[in-house]
């Protein structure tokens, strides 16, 4: 009995022994972006760079690889009136979905759905995503209601 459990202990040793003296690869610094915490042999480390690591971000930045939460999701919007409507000149005001005013022009009248940058019609770029409001003005007759702008999306409205 005594042998048996002599022979335990041993084993036991050897293992305990056998395993810390294993070499485990990686960083060792708690720092960096690639620490391993089983590391016993430092095989480099890569510094930790905080920033957007969203590439369908507005400020998406490369070099991060550490997201810190700080993503900007934007989109355009453009309004236009189409050919036949007699409007005129028509000003738009808008307010984005974080209180972001701006104010545009439709100049001319479309033959067809625009894209948003269409010359003559009134764009508006890098609005925050979420629920925005418009009013708008040819001095005759008046618009306004709401319009949704999702990340990276070209909202077409059609003022009628």
């Amino acid at each position: 009995m005594k042998t048996k459990f002599l022979f335990i202990i041993l084993i036991s040793i050897f293992a305990f022994t056998n395993q810390s003296c294993q070499k485990i690869e990686g960083c060792t610094d708690p720092s960096a972006f690639n620490y391993n915490p089983n590391a016993n042999k430092n095989t480099g480390c890569i510094a930790k760079v905080n920033g957007c690591t969203d590439p369908s971000a507005t400020n998406y930045n490369s070099s991060a690889n550490t997201s810190d939460g700080s993503c900007v999701y934007t989109g355009d919007i453009v309004f236009y009136q189409m050919v036949g409507g007699g409007f005129g000149t028509t000003t738009v005001n808008i307010l984005d979905a974080s209180s972001h005013f701006a104010s545009a022009t439709i100049t001319s009248d479309m033959t067809g759905t625009p894209s948003c940058g269409q010359s003559g019609c009134a764009n508006f770029s890098n609005l925050a995503v979420g629920v925005g409001s418009y009013s708008a003005t040819d001095g005759f007759t008046n618009w306004s209601g709401y319009f949704t702008i999702t990340s990276n999306g070209c909202v077409k409205f059609y003022l009628y």
